[in-house]
């Protein structure tokens, strides 16, 4: 019998397994450290696709091979996916109240499934083991590349690069795009006019609209909502300060006077965001501004800040990509995810499962992923292109 095998390696430490010794006739594995997330077995008649695209979510144990086997190694019940020879995926979910299986189907296409398909089914996979109604899976990215011929690119793609679609391009610098909550708009910089200026594009048809282009800086556009955005403006004088603006009515709103400069604004509802400081030495921090009252949002360094629909923040302190959760009194302790001297462009997705980054190696930059609690998910690159900002939703 073919020894089981993790799909990623106990050698790693991914897994949390404090043992994993395989014996001729089985496998023997000692109770999970984490044992409170569900283990998922795909036995070998499964498609690759399922483990290669459940290995990536965090919050997950799985192995590849047999589920009595695994059963018996962690004595406890395990979610389980095999596939019929008529293409037809089984999934076998524990039901810790009535102590039996409950037996989910899904018709596979015979022949090749693109990566959006493979995507779409193992998020239906997903859902079904564990009840949630969001994984990383469900990320949509959109990210700005600088060709080596020059040219810049903003594309969007799935949570792992794939199926990428050209949105626009540019001879100029293409900068801080942003997704609108819905998923149907971006917003981001572009130099490609006399000054640097703010536009709102349709993902969809590509049609966009150049909101502003005043002068002085025009920076860091976020949505408030699919209708209105926050900017980052300085009219020409040595600060910015956070505006509104409504994209139906073309009307800004500036939503507090500020002697520093203020950037990153990022909306927590209609009455609260936060947004990032330079302090007088140009060091940058983070504020929660609340019907224009604020407050630090940690006594450390905190810039490039992203926030998701739960209040978790990631951002840049120093050299290291961090997240802060939200409390009823704030938000807590910094907790590290990376760390790299070129990082930049911190991400975190809508559903806080994970957050992008871009970082630079061996002279190549490239998009990586994490979870939350820091586990490396993935990283992905372009042939001929350097992947220097991208936003999750």
């Amino acid at each position: 019998m073919k020894l089981l095998q993790p799909i990623l390696k106990c050698a790693v430490g991914v897994l949390a397994i404090s043992s994993c010794a395989y014996a001729n006739s089985g496998i023997n594995i000692t109770q999970s450290q984490n044992s409170n997330k569900p283990v998922v077995v795909i036995e070998t008649s499964a498609p690759s696709f399922v483990s290669n695209r459940l290995s990536a979510i965090d919050n997950i144990e799985t192995y590849k091979g047999s589920c009595r086997d695994v059963e018996r190694g962690l004595k406890r019940q395990v979610a389980c996916i095999t596939m019929n020879k008529n293409s037809v995926i089984n999934i076998s979910v524990p039901d810790i109240n009535n102590g039996y299986m409950n037996t989910k189907i899904i018709q596979i296409d015979r022949g090749h499934l693109t990566a959006k398909e493979e995507i779409y089914r193992s998020s239906i996979i997903y859902k079904a083991i564990t009840g949630d109604t969001q994984s990383i899976l469900d990320t949509k990215l959109a990210y700005v590349s600088k060709h080596h011929n020059g040219k810049y690119i903003l594309r969007t793609a799935s949570y792992d690069g794939s199926d990428p679609q050209t949105i626009h391009e540019s001879s100029e610098p293409i900068l801080s795009p942003s997704w609108s909550p819905d998923g149907k708009y971006l917003t981001y910089v572009s130099f490609e006019s006399i000054r640097a200026s703010i536009f709102v594009q349709e993902v969809s048809t590509k049609r966009r609209i150049k909101a502003l282009t005043l002068k002085g800086l025009n920076a860091y556009p976020s949505f408030e909502d699919n209708e209105n955005l926050l900017v980052s403006l300085s009219n020409e004088s040595t600060n910015s300060e956070i505006y509104r603006y409504s994209i139906l009515n073309d009307k800004l709103t500036r939503l507090k006077q500020s002697n520093k400069a203020d950037i990153f604004p990022q909306s927590i509802n209609k009455n609260a965001y936060i947004k990032v400081s330079l302090s007088v030495n140009d060091v940058p921090y983070a504020y929660y501004v609340n019907k224009g009252k604020q407050k630090p949002v940690s006594s450390l360094p905190l810039n490039a800040v992203t926030i998701s629909d739960e209040g978790m923040i990631a951002g840049l302190s120093g050299r290291n990509v961090v997240v802060l959760e939200q409390s009823d009194t704030g938000w807590g302790e910094m907790r590290k995810i990376a760390y790299g001297k070129d990082i930049e462009s911190p991400s975190i997705a809508s559903n806080g499962k994970a957050i992008y980054y871009s970082t630079k190696e061996k002279g190549r930059v490239f998009i990586k992923a994490s979870s939350n609690q820091g586990k490396n998910i993935l990283s992905f690159s372009v042939n001929n292109e350097d992947l220097i900002q991208i936003s999750a939703l």
